[in-house]
């Protein structure tokens, strides 16, 4: 039986701020404090310590996106990869990040677990000291919604940034030998 209902409203995406190392650097952080590693990896070639018990919604085992082919499923410009990220991928166990997601509940005091086993000393010190400067759950609980907003949408795009910074050079021996990163990684450098 089929029913009819009203599609959703469109999303509106907010245009993407100017790509800057900070800002990637700072993605590289988000990355961290949300665990994205524990499913794509600490170097986002979806080899993290989740990925062998990952399935889809019909309980078939999925692999987790391996960011540095870049070729995403939606689309590879920031926009598109944006979008997936704040929609997320229906049938996968890829969340839509959520503002509450992306304010780090719990603000500076957010859990950065297991850091050190996955990224080494420098990087889980790295991460504690962006933690440290960010607003606590207090702080976060006096922003304004556009304050907030402005929070949210600053850590997306790094995100955005910081993931696509993982993908390999492009160009035909990436596109013939692409699938394995040994085969181009001397060629590329």
């Amino acid at each position: 039986v089929w029913t009819q209902r009203e599609s959703s409203p469109a999303i509106q995406l907010p245009d993407p701020p100017t790509k800057t190392t900070e800002l990637v650097a700072e993605g590289q952080m988000v990355y961290a404090v949300l665990e994205c590693w524990r499913c794509h990896g600490p170097g986002g070639r979806g080899d993290g310590p989740s990925a062998g018990e990952l399935t889809d919604d019909w309980d078939q085992i999925i692999r987790p996106y391996d960011f540095t082919t870049g070729a995403y499923k939606r689309g590879s410009s920031a926009e598109e990869v944006y979008r997936t990220f704040v929609t997320g991928l229906s049938g996968t166990p890829m969340p839509a990040l959520e503002a509450h997601i992306m304010a780090f509940p719990g603000g500076r005091d957010a859990a950065a677990t297991n850091l050190r086993g996955f990224f080494g000393e420098g990087m889980a010190d790295q991460v504690a000291e962006y933690l440290a400067q960010q607003p606590n759950a207090d702080a976060l609980a006096t922003l304004s919604d556009v304050e907030l907003d402005q929070l949210v949408q600053t850590r997306l795009w790094a995100l955005v940034y910081f993931v696509r910074s993982l993908e390999r050079r492009s160009g035909a021996l990436h596109w013939l030998f692409g699938e394995n990163p040994d085969l181009t990684r001397s060629i590329d450098q």
